[in-house]
């Protein structure tokens, strides 16, 4: 690999787990903000599946973490709180463990308390949204379309505007 390839690479990896960002609302290449996100099926631990196409009507938030990514461990008693906070709103929240281990996100799960389902990704949901590395997250809105992709972690304050904002739009 060349220096300018590694370098590259060191960069890409380095938005992601390796770099948490404050607040970033950017681009992955993924499905732009305004447009219809791809319809994924998460299977969840507990068994369930979540279909965001069956979640119309219903904003939506996707938490792309990983279990051994420390950014996600530092932000998951934010996002718990905000997922409390909205649910009764009609806010959803998912996680997806990007290519983890399920005793390794079992444990990620309850010993962080995390109070919504999540599921084991291989790589596919990750992919339909292009993202490079967790923590990633992105809003959905009532409509089916991409609200936001922030990449790093995501400040709370940042994530309930979102929110506020969607919910008001009705």
């Amino acid at each position: 690999m060349s220096r300018v390839g590694a370098a590259a690479l060191a960069a890409l990896l380095l938005t992601g787990c390796g770099l948490e960002q404050e607040v970033g609302v950017g681009s992955t290449g993924g499905p732009q903000v305004g447009t219809a996100a791809p319809e994924v099926r998460i299977h969840t631990l507990d068994g369930a599946t979540f279909d965001l196409a069956a979640e119309r009507g219903h904003p939506v938030v996707i938490d792309f973490f990983g279990s051994w990514c420390g950014p996600c461990r530092r932000q998951q008693a934010d996002l718990n709180a905000v997922a409390a906070r909205y649910r009764p709103r009609g806010v959803v929240v998912v996680g997806d463990a990007l290519r983890d281990d399920r005793a390794a996100v079992e444990s990620y799960l309850t010993d962080l308390a995390v109070p919504y389902p999540a599921g084991l990704d291989d790589g596919e949901v990750g992919a339909r949204f292009a993202v490079l590395a967790p923590p990633t997250t992105v809003v959905v809105d009532r409509d089916g379309r991409v609200a936001a992709t922030v990449l790093g972690g995501i400040h709370p304050a940042t994530l309930t505007r979102l929110l506020d904002r969607l919910l008001a739009a009705g």
